[in-house]
C-alpha cells in the first residue's frame, strides 16, 4: 500500500475519531448489537487517542512539510467559505433547536412552589378574579388560620377569607393569553419560546457592536448554559426575564426613538416579570439621558426624544405593578415575598458572592471569567469599533447592578440558583465571545478554526454538564405532581382536608383537593385541628413525601400523638419520589384494608389538565 492511499485512509479515520470525541463529550455514549457483535462506546479518550494516532500515521505517511502544506490549505478553503457564509440561518436554527429542547424536555405540569404559583395564577387571571376566596376560614377556630391555607406560591390577601399570589404578574399573564390561544399545552410552551428569543437577542447585541461572529458565539454559549438549559424545561419566569431584558438592550442600542419605543416595552414586560430588578430600567434610562446630554445640535433633540420614549414604556408597567402591590399585599412596595429589609442584607453579600462565584467557575469553565473582565476593559484594542466605550460602560454596569443585587438577597446553596442571573448571562457571553474573536483579527486560518474549535467545545462542555445535572430528567421528576394528585382524587372524599407541604399546591390544582399546609400549623394544633375537622364533616389526610415523614415527626410527635404517624399508610406511591397517603383518621392498630401500592410509569405522557376547584363545606 503507497503512502497516499495510507494518508488518505489515517486522515479520514482522524476525522472520524474527531467527531466521534466530540459527540461523547456531549453524550453518554450507547451499547448496542451489530451484526451480533456487542459495541459499547461510552469514554471519550478511546476515540481521542486514535484520533491522536491516526493524525500521527498521516504525517509519517505523509511527511512533516506536505502535512502542514494540506492542512494549510485546507484552512485556507475553510476561511474563504466562512467568509461567504450567513450566520443568521445558523442562528434562527441555534434558536429553533433551543426552542425544541424545551418543549421536547418540558415538565409539561406544575411542581412546585414556583411552578405551581405561575400556571395557577394564570388560570386567576383567565377568571377575572385576581384573589381565591375562602370563605370557610373564619369559622377556623385557631389563630394564624390565613397561613395554614395557604399553599406553596400563596399567601393570606388583606382580610380573613382570601388567598393572594406571592409572584408577579409578567409570565402568568404571558401564560395566561397563550392558554386562551391553545389551551394547557400552550401555556408551558412560552418559556421554550422565550428561549429561542433569548438566543436571537444575544445575536442580535453583538451584530449591533459589529461583530455577527462574537454574537454567534455567544448565542451558542447561552443556548448550551447549564443554567439556561435546567430552567428551559420548567414554567419558571428566570429564561423570560432573561430574554426580556435581552430584547429590551438589543433594542436600546438601535439608532431612532421607535427602538427606544420598543426597548422600553420590553424592558415593561421584564419589570412586570421580575419587579426586583427595575433598577436595571432605570440604568438603562439614566444611560440614554447621558447620551442625550453629551450630544449636541439636533442630535440631542433626538436622543431626549429617546429618553421620552424608553420612559413613557416603562412607567405604566411600574404603576400596573404598585397597583397589584397594592391590591394583594396592602401596599404598592410590598411584594409577595415580603419587604426588602426581609429579603436584602449586608450579611448576604460575602456567601453569595462565594456561591455565584463558585457556581459560576464551575459550570461555565474558569475561562468565563473573561467574559466578566472584558465588561470592564471597554478598549478599542478588544472591542469591534461598532461597540463604542459607553456602550460596554452600560454592558458593565448593567451586569454589575444584576450580580450586586442578587448577592445582597437571600442565600441559597444550590448550584441552580444561578438562574438569578440569567439576565447577566448575554452580556457575559458577549464579552467572552469578544475576547475569543479578537485573535480572529489576524486572519490566520489556525487560529480561526482554533477559536471554533474551542467556542464549540464550551458549548459540548455545558451540554453534558446540563445532562449530567439532569436538566433533561425533570419531565419525569415533576411529573410525581400530577400523578399523585389523580390518585388521591379517586381515592379520598371529596370534603377532604390535605394536610401536606410540597404538594400543598397542586393538589389543589390536579386533585381538586383543599390543602392545609402543616409546616405553617402551630405545633401544639395538630391533634386538635384534626378532631376539629372531622367534628365539622371534613375528611383529614396526609399526603407526604419520604423525606417530608421524617419533617412532620419531628414537628409534631412531641405534643401530638397522631404526629408520630403510626398508623398504616392507606396508599404507597412509587416513581420519581416514594409518597405516602395517610388518613388521619385510621386507628393505629388497623390491620385492614391493606396499603395500596402504585407504581407510575416511568414516561410521562399528555399535558395534565388541572381538576376543578377544591371546594370544602363545613358542617354543623
Amino acid at each position: 500500500m503507497n503512502r497516499r492511499v495510507v494518508a488518505r485512509i489515517a486522515s479520514g479515520v482522524a476525522l472520524l475519531a474527531g467527531v466521534w470525541t466530540f459527540f461523547l463529550l456531549s453524550y453518554p455514549g450507547f451499547d448496542a448489537v451489530i451484526l451480533g457483535v456487542k459495541v459499547t462506546t461510552h469514554e471519550p479518550l478511546r476515540p481521542l487517542a486514535i484520533t491522536l494516532l491516526a493524525i500521527a500515521v498521516l504525517v509519517a505517511a505523509n511527511g512533516v512539510a506536505r502535512t502542514v502544506e494540506t492542512a494549510t490549505s485546507g484552512l485556507l478553503w475553510i476561511r474563504h467559505i466562512g467568509g461567504r457564509i450567513d450566520d443568521r440561518p445558523i442562528v434562527g436554527l441555534l434558536a429553533i433547536a433551543v426552542v425544541a429542547v424545551g418543549v421536547g424536555w418540558n415538565t409539561r405540569s406544575a411542581g412546585g412552589a414556583d411552578s405551581y404559583g405561575y400556571v395557577s395564577e394564570a388560570d386567576l387571571w383567565l377568571s377575572g378574579h385576581l384573589t381565591i376566596s375562602q370563605p370557610w376560614m373564619p369559622k377556623v377556630p385557631w389563630p394564624g388560620a390565613g397561613w395554614d391555607f395557604s399553599p406553596l406560591g400563596y399567601r393570606p390577601g388583606r382580610d380573613d377569607t382570601t388567598i393572594v399570589p406571592k409572584y408577579s404578574a409578567g409570565l402568568p399573564l404571558l401564560m395566561a393569553f397563550a392558554k386562551r390561544i391553545g389551551g394547557q399545552p400552550a401555556m408551558f410552551w412560552i418559556v421554550p419560546l422565550l428561549g429561542g428569543v433569548l438566543v436571537l437577542g444575544t445575536y442580535g447585541i453583538g451584530r449591533r457592536i459589529g461583530s455577527p461572529a462574537a454574537g454567534l458565539i455567544a448565542a451558542w454559549l447561552v443556548a448550551t448554559s447549564p443554567a439556561t438549559l435546567m430552567h428551559l424545561v420548567q414554567p419558571l419566569s428566570d429564561v423570560p426575564v432573561a430574554a426580556a431584558w435581552t430584547v429590551s438592550l438589543w433594542c436600546l442600542l438601535g439608532d431612532t426613538t421607535a427602538w427606544a419605543l420598543a426597548a422600553g416595552l420590553a424592558a415593561a414586560l421584564a419589570v412586570l416579570i421580575r419587579p426586583n430588578l427595575v433598577p436595571v430600567a432605570g440604568i438603562m434610562g439614566i444611560w440614554l439621558a447621558v447620551e442625550a446630554w453629551r450630544a449636541r445640535g439636533t442630535d440631542r433633540t433626538h436622543r431626549f426624544r429617546q429618553c421620552l420614549g424608553f420612559a413613557a414604556a416603562v412607567l405604566p408597567a411600574v404603576v400596573a405593578q404598585a397597583a397589584l402591590n397594592q391590591l394583594w399585599y396592602g401596599a404598592p412596595g410590598q411584594s409577595g415575598y415580603g419587604s426588602l429589609s426581609e429579603l436584602f442584607a449586608w450579611s448576604n453579600v460575602v456567601p453569595n458572592i462565594k456561591n455565584y462565584a463558585g457556581w459560576f467557575v464551575e459550570t461555565q469553565t474558569p475561562i468565563a471569567v473573561l467574559g466578566i473582565a472584558a465588561l470592564f476593559a471597554p478598549g478599542a484594542w478588544l472591542w469591534p469599533r461598532e461597540a463604542r466605550r459607553p456602550v460596554v460602560v452600560l454592558f458593565a454596569l448593567l451586569a454589575a447592578v444584576l450580580w450586586a443585587e442578587y448577592c445582597a438577597y437571600s442565600v441559597f446553596d444550590v448550584w441552580w440558583y444561578l438562574r438569578f442571573l440569567l439576565p447577566a448571562w448575554p452580556l457575559v457571553m458577549i464579552g467572552l465571545a469578544v475576547v475569543m474573536v479578537r485573535p480572529m483579527r489576524s486572519g490566520r486560518p489556525l487560529v480561526i478554526v482554533a477559536i471554533a474549535i474551542l467556542a464549540l467545545g464550551l458549548g459540548l462542555h455545558g451540554l453534558r454538564l446540563a445532562r449530567d445535572r439532569d436538566a433533561f430528567e425533570m419531565q419525569w421528576g415533576e411529573s410525581k405532581y400530577a400523578s399523585i394528585a389523580a390518585i388521591v382524587r379517586a381515592r379520598t372524599d371529596p370534603n377532604a382536608m390535605i394536610f401536606s407541604m410540597q404538594h400543598s399546591g397542586t393538589l389543589r390544582y390536579y386533585g381538586g383537593r383543599m390543602t392545609l399546609s402543616f409546616f405553617n400549623l402551630e405545633v401544639p394544633l395538630l391533634d386538635s385541628s384534626v378532631a376539629w375537622l372531622a367534628g365539622h364533616g371534613v375528611h383529614p389526610y396526609a399526603l407526604l413525601e419520604d423525606w417530608e415523614v421524617g419533617e412532620f415527626r419531628t414537628r409534631f410527635s412531641a405534643k401530638n400523638t397522631l404526629g408520630r404517624l403510626k398508623m398504616q399508610p392507606m396508599l404507597e406511591y412509587y416513581g420519581p419520589a416514594r409518597i405516602y397517603l395517610f388518613d388521619l383518621l385510621r386507628p393505629e392498630d388497623a390491620d385492614e384494608p391493606a396499603t395500596v401500592r402504585i407504581l407510575d410509569a416511568p414516561h410521562p405522557v399528555g399535558w395534565p389538565v388541572p381538576a376543578p376547584p377544591a371546594a370544602i363545606v363545613f358542617k354543623n
